[in-house]
C-alpha cells in the first residue's frame, strides 16, 4: 500500500465505520453478555464516535502529514473531532424540532 493513498483509505474507512455505526440496533452489545458487560449502555455510535473513528483519524492525519496533503488532513481531523461534533449535531437538531 502507498503511503500517498493512505489518508484517503483512513478517511473512508472511517465513513464506513460511522455508517455501519448508524445502521446497527442500538441494542447489539447487549446480545453477548462479556462484551455487554464490559461496555455497559455504550451504543455503536458512542463507540465509533468515542473510541474507532478519533483512532483512525490521528493514523489519517499524520499519514496526510507526511504526504502534505491538506484536504484530507482537514478531512480527517474531523474525524477525530466527531463525538464533539455530532454532540453540536444532535443539540441542533434537538432544538429545531
Amino acid at each position: 500500500m502507498k503511503v500517498k493513498q493512505l489518508p484517503k483509505i483512513c478517511f473512508w474507512l472511517g465513513i464506513v465505520v460511522f455508517i455501519v455505526a448508524v445502521i446497527l440496533p442500538e441494542d447489539s452489545f447487549q446480545m453477548v453478555s462479556v462484551l455487554g458487560k464490559v461496555m455497559g449502555e455504550l451504543k455503536p455510535v458512542g463507540l465509533a464516535t468515542i473510541f474507532l473513528l478519533p483512532i483512525i483519524g490521528i493514523v489519517g492525519v499524520i499519514s496526510s502529514i507526511m504526504d502534505k496533503s491538506v484536504l484530507y488532513g482537514i478531512l480527517n481531523g474531523t474525524l477525530i473531532l466527531s463525538f464533539p461534533l455530532m454532540m453540536v449535531v444532535s443539540n441542533i437538531v434537538q432544538a429545531l424540532f
